[in-house]
């Protein structure tokens, strides 16, 4: 007989429907372009062409392309359960993604900027084959700096890590057209 009681459910969110995918082909990675979205900006859409541009013209982002990001899997942030005998609950996750950008010399203030510990508002990553963006809606930081090797085979670069604090995964949506 099954234990209808081994865990509480305060019923507070339903779990969604999981669709297979679509004869066997899944999303290819690889990020090599972002927008970089300012604390006060009014984007609603990522996937909106109207929206972004109104937000690039305004100032209150910035496009980046030509880039090497990858995003990392995500740790759990848990707290102590307050019901014996429970799993910890998870809190939030950290999350991150890494960043190589080789274009150092002629942007080296942009970088230094970049990782001077300031918060930004969001960052929409575009996926290079996929027509699709992932948006994270949340305060991302960068962390990072120049790496010079120590041999004339690798390139000098900058190697970072975009850092924000979210229960969800970034959201899927449309690539807007003829930003990227």
């Amino acid at each position: 007989m099954a234990n209808s009681s081994n865990c509480v459910n305060y019923n507070c969110t339903t779990l969604g429907t999981r669709l297979p995918a679509e004869c066997g082909v899944f999303a290819k990675g690889g990020i090599s372009d972002f927008i970089l979205l300012n604390c006060d900006h009014q984007l609603t859409d990522p996937s909106d062409e109207v929206q972004v541009q109104a937000e690039l013209d305004a100032g209150r982002a910035t496009l980046v392309q030509g880039v090497r990001i990858g995003i990392d899997a995500p740790s759990a942030n848990t707290i102590d359960s307050l019901i014996a005998c429970a799993p910890d609950p998870v809190l939030n996750y950290d999350r991150t993604a890494t960043i190589i950008d080789g274009s150092v010399c002629d942007n080296i203030d942009f970088l230094n900027d970049l990782s001077d510990g300031r918060a930004f508002g969001g960052i929409i990553f575009r996926l290079c084959d996929e027509c699709k963006v992932l948006w994270v809606d949340a305060a991302v930081s960068f962390a990072g700096g120049v790496i010079v090797p120590d041999n004339n085979t690798e390139a000098v670069r900058y190697e970072g890590t975009i850092s924000w604090k979210d229960t969800r995964n970034p959201s899927f949506y449309t690539e807007p057209i003829g930003i990227f």
